[in-house]
C-alpha cells in the first residue's frame, strides 16, 4: 500500500496509539539487540480520507510504523535537492583544501549531522497522530521534526553518499512501550565488515556517538532500511 499522499503530498500521518513522540532527555544503550530485517512487502493499513490531501492509516504494530519510516527514507533517494545539499556541505573549502578531506568518513557523517541540527528544530508531533514527513519537506520547508523525522532526514542524506544505516528503537525505563528511535551508521561506508557503528541521535542536543545510556533502556529493536 502506498504510504503516499500527505499534506500537499509531503507529510504522512499515522493514526493510532501515540508513540515514537517524546524523545530521550538524557543518556548509550548497548544491550542485546533483537535484530530484525525489514522485508519489502507492502504495509497493510486502513487509510481514511481527508480534505487536505492527507492520508491517515491505522496501524497496530511497530513493524508497520517502521515500514512507513523506511518508505519516507526511500522517497529521499529520488530528491535531488538532498544530494545537492550534502555535496554542497562536502565541497566547502578551507584554505584551498576540502574542509572535510576525501575519504574522511567520520568527517562526512559529522558534517551531515551538524547540518541537520542547524537546520531543523525538535518539535513534537500532533497531539493524536504520528506525522512522517518527506525528508525534503523537513529540510527545505518545515524545519521542524520529532525523532522519527530526524531519522528520515539524516538517513536520506547519508544514503546519498553511500552509508549504510540502521534504526534503533528503544523503550526507556519510564515508558510502557517503545518510545524513541535514532540512527546507527556503519563506518566506513563500504561493503564488508564495518570498523565500527556510530549512534546518531539528532533529536537531542548531543554530539554524534551519543545515545541513551544502558541504565535508561529496558528493551531495544534494530531495523535496517
Amino acid at each position: 500500500m502506498n504510504i503516499g499522499s500527505v499534506i500537499a503530498g509531503i507529510v504522512g500521518i499515522v493514526v493510532g496509539a501515540k508513540k515514537l513522540r517524546d524523545g530521550v532527555q538524557d543518556g548509550a544503550s548497548d544491550g542485546q539487540a533483537r535484530r530484525r530485517q525489514l522485508g519489502r512487502s507492502p504495509v497493510k493499513g486502513r487509510p481514511s480520507s481527508s480534505g487536505n490531501g492527507v492520508r491517515y492509516y491505522h496501524v497496530n504494530s511497530l513493524d508497520q510504523r517502521i515500514a512507513f519510516i523506511v518508505g519516507q527514507i526511500k522517497k529521499g533517494d529520488s530528491d535531488r535537492r538532498i544530494r545537492a545539499l550534502v555535496l554542497g556541505l562536502l565541497q566547502k573549502k578551507c584554505g584551498g583544501k576540502w574542509c572535510v578531506p576525501e575519504k574522511d568518513w567520520e568527517g562526512e557523517v559529522v558534517v551531515c549531522f551538524d547540518a541537520v541540527r542547524e537546520r531543523v528544530r525538535y518539535v513534537r508531533d500532533h497531539y493524536s497522530a504520528d506525522l512522517f514527513q518527506h525528508p525534503g519537506t523537513t529540510l527545505f520547508e518545515f524545519h521542524g521534526a520529532d525523532c522519527d523525522d530526524f531519522v528520515i532526514v539524516l538517513a536520506s542524506m547519508l544514503r546519498w553518499i553511500g552509508f549504510k544505516i540502521w534504526m534503533r528503537v528503544i523503550r526507556t525505563v519510564d515508558a510502557p512501550d517503545w518510545n524513541h528511535i535514532y540512527l546507527v551508521v556503519e563506518i566506513p561506508p563500504c561493503r564488508g565488515k564495518p570498523l565500527r557503528r556510530v549512534a546518531l541521535d539528532a533529536s537531542v542536543d548531543r554530539p554524534p556517538g551519543w545515545e541513551a545510556p544502558a541504565s535508561m533502556v529496558t528493551k531495544e529493536w534494530i531495523y535496517t532500511a
